[in-house]
């Protein structure tokens, strides 16, 4: 394929095609590019990110034709617990697909948004790329509401500073919305409340580590609209057209309370 290819309204990534043909997950798909194990119309590409049109070009995988069509967007939510891994790679540790079984086309669900192992609560795993890329870009403005739990008492300094534009690793971050929630006497801690419209890595851990509070529990209660719900820790479940509209929905109505999903749970 010549790379001054028109592109079309039709045409796609290459991964996302692989990925909406149900081979793999699209970070999945995208390391198989790399490895050179697909072509396009006989020529071998290393692109993942590279403009097909999948009526018109033919794309194959270790020389076996990958088909056009779509499958079924699939969208689940998951409670996940402390101890696994956002990873297909076992190489690590459990991971939360070991969590997952019986879910439709598990291979090729991408994770919209990671959460690491110390940390627990709500993930959405869909094999729908552009759902995932609405629900983890910040020009999205998707919101994730997290309970943080922190030792000792929280005063007015690190709160303030908190929700300022703190620089992490040399990248000033969106401004977070961080509250108090509660103080534990007994077991001298604070819980916190922290929303985020973008979601860099172990982002909340590292605002903490710059005002000297120590994390004892992060745990993520909703996305946009949606809610953990009453998904124990370790239960999933495939979310229904209008629970999938939480998630997609522009902006929350002032005041409106988020939605607990009603599909059933499962282990």
């Amino acid at each position: 394929m010549t790379s001054n290819k028109t592109i079309t309204n039709e045409s796609c990534r290459l991964q996302n095609i692989l990925a909406e043909a149900g081979v793999a997950s699209r970070r999945k798909s995208a390391e198989l590019i790399k490895d050179g194990r697909v072509s396009v119309n006989g020529t071998v590409t290393l692109e993942p990110g590279l403009r097909v049109d999948p009526a018109k070009d033919r794309v194959t995988l270790d020389g076996k034709a990958i088909s056009s069509a779509k499958t079924e967007r699939v969208v689940i939510a998951l409670n996940k617990p402390t101890g696994y891994i956002c990873s297909a790679d076992d190489g690590q540790g459990q991971t939360i697909y070991e969590l997952l079984k019986g879910a439709p086309n598990i291979k090729a669900l991408d994770i919209a948004g990671r959460l690491d192992r110390e940390s627990e609560g709500l993930l959405i795993l869909t094999n729908d790329g552009d759902l995932v890329n609405k629900l983890t870009h910040p020009r999205y403005g998707k919101n994730k509401n997290y309970l943080v739990t922190v030792f000792g008492r929280v005063g007015q300094y690190e709160l303030k500073k908190l929700n300022t534009r703190l620089v992490i690793d040399d990248y000033t971050i969106n401004p977070a919305k961080v509250t108090f929630s509660s103080y534990d006497a007994v077991r001298d801690e604070t819980s916190l409340q922290f929303i985020l419209n973008e979601g860099r890595n172990r982002q909340i851990r590292n605002m903490c580590r710059l005002v000297n509070l120590r994390i004892s529990r992060l745990h993520r209660i909703s996305i946009n609209c949606l809610t953990v719900g009453e998904l124990k820790p370790g239960e999933w479940c495939q979310l229904n057209k209008s629970e999938v509209k939480l998630l997609e929905q522009e902006k929350p109505a002032p005041g409106r309370e988020h939605r607990q999903h009603s599909s059933q749970a499962r282990r």
